[in-house]
């Protein structure tokens, strides 16, 4: 219900959007805004799966390089989504800096909820050599021969 609630108010915010902006720059600039921000997603989106990722996995450990690539990726897919109020926030999520402030908030609230701890189990094994021809055992013939 929440989730639902939430979804609704996001929908409506986006419709109010589309109609405060339209005023000030008229409906053909919004539909130019919305195609442009778009393309730009898509081409983010590009980035992210080559040059970005690779520079980035080069200076950060694994947790900060998914929580960057994840953040990268949500503001791409929120960029190539139609609506003003997600083209914001996806273009803010292309700002490195705020990629991380918000990837240390996340993982801050994770940490406090307990979310973010890790359970490690130790164990051994023992590699066990199987024997490629038993004597006492005759081959199989599976083909029934």
């Amino acid at each position: 219900m929440r989730i639902a609630t939430l979804f609704l108010g996001y929908v409506l915010l986006e419709i109010a959007g589309f109609v405060i902006v339209g005023r000030w720059i008229g409906v053909l600039g919004v539909l130019l805004a919305v195609l442009a921000t778009g393309v730009a997603g898509v081409a983010a989106l590009r980035g992210a799966a080559v040059g970005d990722v690779m520079a980035l996995r080069r200076r950060a450990g694994p947790a900060a390089f998914m929580a960057d690539l994840t953040l990268l990726v949500l503001g791409a897919v929120l960029l190539i989504l139609p609506g003003l109020l997600g083209d914001v926030v996806g273009l803010l999520l292309m700002v490195p800096g705020v990629r991380r402030t918000v990837a240390r908030l996340i993982g801050a609230q994770l940490r406090q909820r307990g979310a973010a701890t890790v359970t490690v189990i130790d164990g051994s094994y023992e590699v066990v050599e199987r024997p490629e021809h038993d004597p006492a055992r005759p081959p199989s013939d599976w083909r029934g021969h």
